[in-house]
């Protein structure tokens, strides 16, 4: 069984742009552990080579994305500056922003809320393009031209739990493709051997030129293996979308 990696979290929502919310923490899949009295679920064993390295500050455009649902939860996630094709955009998993207020979606790039427009969606390879309502002030990642290969060693920076973990405090995991030929639910397009929460999902997969060969969005029922779609869908995500 797989898990979507966005997270339903108490945040305090005035910090992002929108009203104040105090709703308790649920889980981010109707499957997923119960979490009760607002104590998140369990992160994954962080000992051993590829493990999460926690608080590390990467300095890449990867940004906390947080938006409200028509429900009033909070919902947060990934989402990454990314040049090519056509402009410049910012890259999350559709899941993260499928049941969102639109004029809710924002990204924090430092403390800063920057407000996010929707402008492209594909429920296919769960992947969505959002524009910023205005320039943000970091060089954007590019996208590599060739798929990721098995054995090929990467890394994801995201924001799990943000409520614990702080929305400044990205964490970054290290491993390697275990197989770069999977198809999970017609979206995960290979497999990485590293431990993943809630609030990774549009984490960009980067190789060791931090060049984007993927998307995380999904995590392995145990949380010990994440999924990914191949970075090459987001030019078709993009095809004829132009700023």
């Amino acid at each position: 069984m797989l898990r979507p990696l966005s997270l339903f979290a108490v945040l305090t929502f005035a910090a992002c742009g929108g009203g104040t919310d105090t709703s308790s923490a649920t889980s981010e899949s109707s499957s997923a552990p119960s979490v009760a009295n607002n104590t998140p679920a369990p992160i994954p064993d962080r000992k051993g080579p590829t493990n999460r390295a926690d608080s590390l500050t990467t300095g890449l455009p990867i940004f906390l994305i947080v938006a409200k649902t028509d429900d009033g939860d909070i919902v947060s996630g990934t989402c990454f500056y990314l040049a090519r094709p056509n402009g410049r955009w910012l890259i999350t998993a559709n899941h993260v922003i499928r049941d969102a207020q639109p004029d809710s979606i924002v990204v924090r790039v430092g403390k800063v809320p920057i407000p996010l427009q929707i402008a492209a969606q594909d429920r296919a390879t769960d992947l969505a393009a959002l524009t910023p309502s205005r320039p943000i002030a970091y060089t954007p990642l590019t996208l590599r031209e060739t798929s990721p290969r098995s054995g090929e060693p990467v890394s994801f920076t995201g924001f799990p739990i943000p409520d614990v973990m702080g929305v400044n405090m990205p964490t970054t995991v290290q491993g390697a493709v275990a197989d770069a030929s999977t198809t999970v639910g017609g979206m995960a397009d290979f497999k990485i051997d590293v431990p993943t929460t809630g609030g990774d999902s549009g984490a960009p997969v980067l190789d060791t030129q931090n060049a984007v060969v993927g998307v995380v969005v999904y995590s392995a029922d145990d949380r010990q293996a994440a999924y990914a779609v191949d970075g090459l869908n987001i030019i078709k995500l993009l095809q004829g979308v132009r700023q």
